[in-house]
């Protein structure tokens, strides 16, 4: 799991397991070794995304990518409408 303060988390549990309990609180699996929070999004390069206080960028991975894309344009789209209320 990615942290923007980089703190150490220590489970048991498979990012899979992480994955689908963190799922519908506004974090998103796009790689095999990350999941991240579409609040800490900031840019999306190419294959990539970097996130507030990063200076790497974290790759897409091509298995999540088709998933991630769908997941941003519904949480944009559910952003645009919510501001114009």
């Amino acid at each position: 799991m990615h942290q923007v303060k980089r703190q150490r988390i220590i489970t048991y549990m498979s990012l899979k397991e992480l994955d689908d309990r963190l799922s519908n609180s506004g974090f998103i699996r796009l790689h095999k070794s990350f999941i991240i929070s579409f609040a800490h999004l900031i840019t999306i390069e190419g294959n990539c995304v970097r996130m507030l206080d990063e200076e790497r960028l974290i790759p897409i991975g091509s298995a999540y990518k088709q998933e991630f894309f769908k997941l941003l344009n519904k949480n944009l789209l559910s952003s645009q409408c919510t501001s114009f209320n």
